[in-house]
C-alpha cells in the first residue's frame, strides 16, 4: 500500500490544485454544451491499464447525480486507481441535472451491458433508493461518493464529505472574521438534495450559539452559475448595507461570490465558500473572501474504485453499522491556501492508510 500511497502522492502534486476544477471556473464553458444533452459521458481510458488487466469481473462504472463541477477530479482519480490495481478505467456517466428518471435510464444502460460493480451519487436522495435495491439484488454491489442515499439503503457504504460538519466550521470561521456579530447570508444549493438540508440546519445552528449574529437570509436553489451570479448582485442590490457575511456552500455559489467580491474589490463582506476553484483561491490570496471550505473528491473516486476492485476479489464489507466514511475537509484561507495541494495529499493519504481496515478478507 506504501507504493499507492506515494503514487498517489506524485499525482496529487503534478495536477496541484485539481479540487478547483467541484465542481471548473464555470458551467459556460466546458459544462454548457454537456448540459444541452440528456448524458454526459466521460470513458477514461489508460493504454497502460487496459493492456494489463483482465476485464473478466473488474468491469464497474461512476454515476455522478448530474453534470457538475465538482466531478471534474474524477476521470484522473479512477485513471490513477486502474494503473495502481491492474484493472480497466472505469467509465464515467452523469445525467445532465438532477433528475432521478435520468439517473436510472443511465444505469439500466449500463447494468444491461455488463457491469460487476458501481459507484453512483443518487440524483435524488430519497427516490434512488428503489434502484439501489434493484441492482443490489442482481448481486451487483453499488458504493455511494458525493452525498449519501436517504437511509436505510442496500448502498454499502457513501464516501463523502461531513457536509454539515464543514458548514458549521465554516459559518464559525465566517463568524470569527466577523468579530462574532453581524448578519449573515446563506446561499444554498438545491433544496431537495439531502446535503443542502445538512447544511441548512448547520448554518442555522452556528449562527445561533452567537447571540450578535443573525441569519438574515438563507437563498437556495442557485447551483448553476447564472442563478449564482443573478442571487448575489440581486442580495448586494437590495441589502447590502445589512448584509456583514456570506457563507456560500456550493460550488457556483463560491465562484459568483469570489468573481463579484473581486470586481468590487470587496473587503468589508466578509464570506466563506465552498471548494477550490481557482477564482475563489485568488479571491483568498487577494484579500476579497476570507477562505474556503475545501473538499476531497479526487480521493472519493479513488477510494470508490479501489473497494469495487476489493468486492470484486472476495472482499466483504466489515461492519454494517458503518455507512457514512468522511472523506475529509478543511479550511482554506489567507495563511494557507498557497499549501492547498499537500493538504490534499495529507488528507488523501491519511484516508487511505485507514480504508482497508473496513474491509474483510475472504
Amino acid at each position: 500500500m506504501e507504493k499507492k500511497v506515494a503514487l498517489l502522492l506524485v499525482c496529487l502534486l503534478m495536477i496541484a490544485c485539481v479540487f478547483g476544477a467541484c465542481d471548473q471556473t464555470t458551467e459556460d464553458t466546458t459544462q454548457t454544451e454537456e448540459s444541452e444533452t440528456t448524458v454526459s459521458t466521460t470513458e477514461a481510458t489508460t493504454e497502460t491499464a487496459t493492456e494489463t488487466a483482465t476485464e473478466e469481473g473488474y468491469v464497474f462504472a461512476f454515476v455522478e447525480a448530474a453534470v457538475h463541477p465538482y466531478y471534474a477530479p474524477f476521470p484522473d482519480a479512477v485513471e490513477t486507481a486502474a494503473e495502481d490495481f491492474g484493472i480497466p478505467v472505469p467509465t464515467i456517466q452523469a445525467p445532465s441535472d438532477f433528475v432521478q428518471e435520468d439517473q436510472n435510464t443511465i444505469l439500466d444502460a449500463i447494468i444491461a451491458q455488463g457491469v460487476d460493480g458501481l459507484a453512483m451519487q443518487p440524483s435524488d436522495a430519497v427516490a434512488a433508493n428503489e434502484k439501489i435495491s434493484e441492482i443490489v439484488a442482481m448481486g451487483i454491489p453499488v458504493v455511494g461518493f458525493g452525498g449519501a442515499p436517504a437511509e436505510p439503503t442496500d448502498m454499502t457504504f457513501c464516501l463523502a464529505t461531513d457536509v454539515a460538519q464543514s458548514a458549521y466550521e465554516g459559518t464559525i470561521a465566517l463568524i470569527d472574521a466577523m468579530g462574532g456579530s453581524g448578519n449573515v447570508v446563506h446561499l444554498a444549493g438545491q433544496l431537495g438534495d439531502v446535503n443542502t438540508v445538512a447544511r441548512m440546519e448547520a448554518v442555522e445552528q452556528a449562527c445561533d450559539e452567537y447571540p450578535d449574529v443573525t441569519l438574515l437570509q438563507t437563498i437556495t436553489d442557485v447551483d448553476e452559475t447564472e442563478a449564482a451570479q443573478n442571487a448575489i448582485n440581486n442580495l448586494l442590490a437590495s441589502s447590502e448595507d445589512e448584509v456583514d457575511g456570506i457563507i456560500a456552500t456550493g460550488y457556483n455559489q463560491s465562484v459568483a461570490v469570489a468573481t463579484t467580491f473581486t470586481q468590487r474589490q470587496e473587503n468589508r463582506i466578509k464570506s466563506i465558500g465552498c471548494d477550490t476553484d481557482d477564482v475563489v483561491l485568488q479571491a483568498i490570496r487577494d484579500g476579497y473572501m476570507t477562505g474556503t471550505m475545501s473538499q476531497n473528491p479526487w480521493g472519493q473516486a479513488y477510494l470508490c474504485t479501489y473497494a469495487l476492485k476489493l468486492f470484486a476479489d472476495g472482499y466483504t464489507w466489515a461492519d454494517d453499522d458503518v455507512f457514512f466514511v468522511n472523506s475529509g475537509f478543511y479550511l482554506l484561507s489567507q495563511d494557507n491556501v498557497d499549501n492547498a495541494t499537500e493538504l490534499a495529499a495529507a488528507a488523501t493519504e491519511e484516508l487511505i492508510a485507514s480504508f482497508e481496515g473496513y474491509f474483510v478478507a475472504p
